[in-house]
């Protein structure tokens, strides 16, 4: 699974939150993941320079692919925002 939250990450140019991917996940075959473990696949993927979080309002944690956000850092935290 965490190589296809990577994917889901890199086929986007916006930031997606932990509980849409983990929506995502559910409807591709993965419908035993929960938010906690997909959670913490994401943070692997951080650590692993795969993954950046993204500073967000409220409770929700929302995740952009690294590559695009060290070309662009300003453009992928702006089409967070917006």
């Amino acid at each position: 699974m965490r190589n296809f939250l990577a994917i889901q990450l890199q086929s986007t140019d916006r930031a997606v939150s932990t509980s849409e991917l983990r929506h995502r996940a559910g409807e591709h075959g993965f419908s035993d993941a929960l938010i906690e473990g997909t959670y913490r696949l994401l943070v692997t993927l951080e650590r692993r320079g795969v993954a950046r979080r993204v500073a967000s309002r409220g409770r929700s944690v929302y995740w952009v692919n690294n590559a695009s956000t060290n070309r662009h850092p300003a453009a992928a935290i702006e089409r967070f925002i917006s």
